[in-house]
């Protein structure tokens, strides 16, 4: 009676809230689109949702600060209907730009990454990894591995791979392949482009690779390649280490098998047809099975379980199921929003998710959420891939059915280079609509310096209305500089690239400048260290704001022990900087170590949080124990029950 009363006491101080009302305490982030080309004038906007400690959207005014390694981004925008939205420009540098966000004096702490890909580069619009088998796939729930044979197709971000067996680790996100005695060699297929290979190492999170491929004589060379493109290199380097399937020590306690899994990165995995398997006993057969990858996933699919922020519940039900629209209304609690253990929005939600789409390219996504509340909102995103290269994509949010925001964003190929179009469009319930065009054209980068960097000449014109302002129409011309990557040796390369522009009309007159220099080091199968620095001058931006940066990205995967990964940005010309960090350790198979660091800094605010937790896998759940710098105190993770 003692003991459950201490408990009950525990599990209601654990959640109460340290935050007053009204204070920012979660942001959730999202970046439409994701994956952006490396031109210097792709933009993708970045949204940041804040609530408070109660679950409600914070007051009008409040400051969100951004940061990104890579490209451009507005530095501070305050919040209309709880909702502030930044743009980021791309660089000319390709890489992946990490973007963090944050409100000062708060938890409210979290980042998001976008994709920087080479000019040319087909964007597909996916972000999920599907495997399927007419034959055996098997995805075990303690080691999180989906083995696969007789026939397996992987499907991620427009590139195809068929092989004979397969194997995918669902955590450190890597996938290997191999030839078996009687079948066909393994296919990587991209657009018109193919490749045969006997062993295959790719890279999911960096969308690269290694293989052992067949020349034109049928011999085998060994080569790496990149997912983007399937741009084919061949290399020295002893691919031995990479190709080695991971064999089970034991039979494992559960297992789930289905006709096709898709794993949403670091989110969650959907079994379709799954049947589930207990000791080697079938224990049931569900038309489709939604589990979650990590107790802080950002949407908890058939979940129900406790942790620091109270009940966490994700119950879908589901009006259509089929691969192309796949329909649910989501009965939520808890939902995460932000960094950490203890990121989460308050209060239940109802949603209703519809997504679809179509042997022609087209796809989207379309979100009721909080149909329950008086906050309730619309969201849809919708694209469009050709197969003349065109891409098309459109971006429609309505936060709390009172302001809405639109984009529109269009590129196609020419004979010269390229076309393309960005628009954006804001209407407030308080205020009258403002609308952005830009219309540019660039030509296809042309070798100079006998090949050492690539030129190319872009032209744009802007279009811009605003209450108050009246229209504007500006136009503007930018030489791009794409230096030639440089092998430094030992698995390192250099990139560079800069820009210098001159803009008359519209808001002003003036030219801007920007170069960026990017050191990427590969040193272990699933290991890469970032060196990014970047100076940005644009004739509207204020000192004030800094215009040198210095980033780093350190991240190892490849250890069924462990995996650490590290970002940081540092304004040299000023007080201002964003880290985030994460170590993970097994002390054995089913007990996990976690260290979550985070560090925000800006002239006249500092805020940093160290988390730590031990973990107890069951059943392919966690319960832990976590203790927070920032609340002083430890609180109770219960892992959840999925069904």
């Amino acid at each position: 009676m003692r003991l459950g009363v201490i408990l009950a006491i525990f599990l209601v101080w654990a959640v109460l809230p340290l935050y007053a009302v009204g204070t920012a305490n979660s942001i959730r982030l999202t970046a439409n689109p994701d994956m952006i080309t490396a031109d210097g004038k792709s933009v993708s906007t970045i949204t940041a949702e804040i609530r408070d400690a109660s679950g409600q959207l914070v007051p009008d005014g409040t400051l969100v600060t951004f940061t990104t390694n890579l490209g451009s981004i507005d530095g501070a925008v305050a919040t209309k209907a709880g909702v502030a939205r930044a743009r980021l420009t791309s660089s000319e540098v390709v890489g992946t730009a990490t973007i963090s966000a944050w409100v000062a004096g708060t938890p409210a702490v979290g980042n998001i990454k976008v994709e920087l890909l080479a000019p040319g580069t087909e964007i597909p619009r996916e972000s999920f990894v599907s495997l399927s088998s007419p034959s055996y796939l098997v995805y075990d729930t303690e080691k999180q591995i989906i083995t696969g044979s007789g026939g397996v197709k992987i499907l991620h971000r427009g590139l195809t791979i068929t092989a004979e067996e397969a194997q995918f680790e669902v955590q450190a996100l890597i996938l290997r392949c191999r030839m078996s005695i009687a079948g066909g060699p393994i296919v990587v297929s991209r657009g018109d482009k193919t490749m045969e290979a006997s062993l295959l190492y790719y890279d999911v999170t960096r969308m690269n690779g290694y293989a052992v491929v067949f020349d034109n004589d049928g011999r085998l060379k060994r080569v790496q390649f990149r997912g983007a493109d399937l741009a084919v290199q061949p290399t020295d380097e002893d691919l031995s280490p990479y190709f080695d399937f991971i064999e089970p020590e034991e039979t494992p306690s559960v297992l789930i098998r289905s006709n096709r899994i898709v794993v949403l990165p670091r989110d969650k995995i959907q079994f379709h047809r799954a049947r589930v398997y207990i000791d080697g006993q079938k224990l049931v057969s569900v038309p489709l099975q939604v589990i979650p990858l990590s107790g802080s996933g950002a949407d908890m699919s058939n979940y129900i379980g406790w942790d620091a922020n109270g009940l966490r519940v994700d119950v879908p039900l589901f009006y259509s199921l089929s691969p192309e629209f796949v329909g649910s209304v989501h009965v939520r609690r808890g939902e995460s929003a932000g960094w950490g253990f203890y990121s989460g929005n308050s209060g239940w939600a109802i949603d209703m998710v519809q997504e679809y789409g179509t042997a022609e390219g087209a796809q989207g996504k379309f979100l009721l959420n909080r149909l329950n509340a008086k906050d309730w909102g619309v969201h849809w995103q919708h694209s469009i891939q050709s197969q003349t290269g065109s891409s098309f994509y459109s971006y429609v949010d309505f936060p709390s059915h009172k302001d809405i925001f639109a984009s529109l964003n269009y590129s196609a190929p020419v004979k010269f280079g390229s076309v393309g179009m960005n628009v954006y469009g804001s209407k407030y319930q308080d205020a009258g609509a403002d609308i952005s065009t830009d219309l540019y054209l660039q030509s296809n980068p042309t070798p100079i310096l006998s090949g050492a960097a690539r030129f190319s000449l872009l032209g744009r014109t802007s279009y811009t209305t605003a209450p108050g302002e009246g229209d504007r129409i500006g136009n503007g011309l930018t030489g791009l500089l794409y230096g030639k990557t440089i092998n430094l040796g030992n698995k390192t390369r250099l990139s560079t690239s800069a820009s210098y522009g001159y803009d008359w009309g519209g808001s002003g007159s003036g030219s801007s400048s920007r170069v960026s220099a990017v050191v990427s080091k590969q040193f272990a199968a699933s290991g890469f260290f970032d060196l990014i620095y970047s100076y940005d001058r644009d004739r509207f931006s204020s000192t004030n704001i800094g215009r040198h940066r210095l980033s780093t990205s350190l991240g190892y995967f490849g250890s069924s022990k462990w995996r650490a990964s590290v970002y940081s940005t540092f304004t040299l010309d000023n007080p201002s900087s964003s880290a985030f960090g994460s170590f993970s350790y097994n002390i054995r198979p089913t007990l996990r170590f976690y260290v979550l660091q985070s560090l925000q800094r800006s002239s006249g605010y500092s805020f940093s949080d160290t988390q730590i937790a031990i973990a107890k896998r069951i059943y392919g759940q966690e319960a832990a124990l976590v203790w927070s710098k920032s609340r002083h105190r430890i609180e109770l993770e219960i892992g959840a029950v999925r069904f």
